[in-house]
């Protein structure tokens, strides 16, 4: 078959219509990570009596209780460490804020506390007792929405169901509390943390513009990665203890009670929505939501806006460095 000249021009706008078209579609759907970051450091003061207003005479400030800030903001959200100079006693501490007003979420270096809960797609009632679980060791941090405290109580158990479930129940708390504890005094994982304060302090020897400086921005990420391994290891460790008592509870319960687990969880997600869940499938193995993979967010000029960095206390100072 012969085209005409016209209809040859015809056919070749076409073709060249679809391709843009499927470009576009492409550029709008594919995962584009920005690795860009911003940090910045803040020192907050606080007086002696921190629940009273500060007082140059009265209350001044307890150099003690100085807290360093050190912000480092990427398109995941921000991680802060907080270190106390002048308190030998204090452990640093990690706090990671998750950017999650994206519904369609790709993480590097966030590490989500409720991964595991997200990662059980194949077992209604074991995600119910799970939700359960998480409910009694994190409660509304992170949320985990209305939180089932009382479920356990609401399925007929009976005396003897009550004192094994009790039984286990008290030892992932204790479990728990214990691990939480080490992360605040700074015994937990040592080697782990040593590697989060050697790369902060590669970073701060750093002269710079991180905006401008690619070397920089290389050691902030190792700075967030070092933080991502911790904390990861703190919520495996965490995880480790509830599956043990998921284990343990599911020989405990009848059928009938596991049905009314299922049953609870359906009801609270008709009033919530959904269940508790902050994040998709990660980029480079880091916890998060097994399924329903989404684009990245848009890219940022200078990484994630700086937010308020969390205030310690009623009353101190802040002082901000670049």
């Amino acid at each position: 078959m012969k085209f005409s000249t016209g209809e040859k021009l015809g056919i070749g706008f076409i073709v060249l219509a679809v391709a843009f078209v499927g470009w576009r579609l492409f550029a709008q759907t594919r995962i584009v990570l920005d690795d860009t970051v911003n940090a910045w450091e803040a020192t907050r003061r606080y007086p002696i009596d921190s629940r009273l207003s500060y007082d140059p005479q009265k209350n001044p400030y307890d150099k003690k209780k100085d807290e360093i800030n050190s912000t480092f903001a990427s398109t995941d959200g921000q991680l802060h460490i907080f270190q106390y100079p002048n308190d030998s006693n204090k452990a640093p501490r990690l706090q990671f804020v998750p950017e999650n007003r994206k519904t369609a979420k790709v993480y590097r270096y966030y590490s989500d506390e409720l991964a595991y809960l997200n990662s059980i797609t194949d077992d209604a009632f074991r995600h119910a007792l799970a939700r359960y679980a998480y409910s009694l060791i994190y409660g509304k941090n992170p949320p985990v929405d209305k939180n089932p405290w009382n479920w356990m109580d609401t399925v007929g158990l009976s005396d003897d169901q009550k004192t094994r479930e009790n039984k286990i129940r008290s030892f992932m708390q204790a479990e728990t509390t214990n691990i939480k504890g080490s992360v605040d005094n700074g015994t937990f994982h040592t080697d782990l943390m040593d590697k989060v304060m050697k790369a902060l302090q590669a970073f701060r020897s750093k002269s710079g513009d991180i905006a401008k400086d690619p070397a920089k921005q290389d050691l902030a990420r190792k700075v967030l990665e070092a933080a991502s391994v911790y904390l990861k290891a703190v919520h495996d460790n965490i995880d480790l203890k509830v599956q043990s008592y998921l284990d343990e509870a599911t020989k405990i319960l009848t059928e009938d009670q596991k049905n009314k687990f299922i049953e609870l969880e359906k009801a609270a997600n008709a009033v919530n929505g959904r269940p508790p869940s902050r994040s998709n499938q990660p980029a480079n193995g880091n916890r998060g939501n097994r399924a329903n993979r989404g684009p990245a967010p848009a890219s940022p000029n200078r990484g994630a806006a700086p937010a308020s960095p969390p205030r310690g206390g009623r009353s101190g100072a802040t002082t901000r460095g670049g």
